[in-house]
């Protein structure tokens, strides 16, 4: 059983699943002069506290071990551009609301900020959250986390001209060579 309730073949097939819809390229991407690996500095919506805590979140639901992980591919980078569009307010207001419930969960269970917590204790907080815990009235940890669960999945495989995906980690780990001419390829 994996971190986070899911063994390594719920893990690929949930993968297997998005590689579909994630390769096809998504309208919000980034356009010629947009960095591919956004500092913290260069956040478009998350502020460093944020940008921290949705990192740490990521590295731990795709960990480095042998393989590139979320913190490699640049997730964050992906994510902070997407809540960046418009259309995506709502996921922006519910993504501050989950960096706040992370926060507080981890404080409950362990006294310290999530970011202070040795990782198999953010995966406890992470788990926590997928179960619901740290919801309100206006706000459900459990559809937090699948929606950072679903980014971070998205922000490893997506084109890296969307942010994520730097160096094409996430196509390395599944094997996936995209046709010229491509974007990020080109001059």
């Amino acid at each position: 059983m994996g971190r986070l309730g899911l063994d390594r073949r719920e893990f690929l097939e949930r993968v297997a699943v998005l590689v579909g819809a994630v390769l096809v390229p998504l309208p919000l991407g980034c356009r010629s002069g947009c960095s591919r690996t956004p500092a913290p500095a260069a956040a478009k919506t998350f502020d460093p506290r944020e940008w921290a805590v949705v990192e740490a979140a990521c590295s731990r639901i795709i960990p480095t071990d042998d393989l590139p992980g979320a913190r490699e591919a640049n997730v964050v980078g992906f994510i902070d551009g997407q809540l960046a569009d418009p259309n995506f307010a709502v996921f922006k207001r519910e993504f501050e609301a989950g960096v706040s419930a992370l926060e507080l969960v981890a404080a409950a269970k362990f006294g310290s900020r999530f970011m202070e917590i040795r990782p198999e204790q953010q995966d406890e907080v992470l788990a926590a959250l997928q179960d619901g815990e740290g919801s309100t009235n206006a706000f459900s940890a459990a559809h937090f986390f699948q929606v950072v669960f679903t980014l971070t999945i998205e922000g490893l495989l997506s084109d890296p001209v969307h942010g994520g995906n730097k160096d094409e980690a996430g196509w390395k780990v599944i094997g996936f060579v995209p046709e010229a001419p491509h974007p990020t390829r080109q001059g």
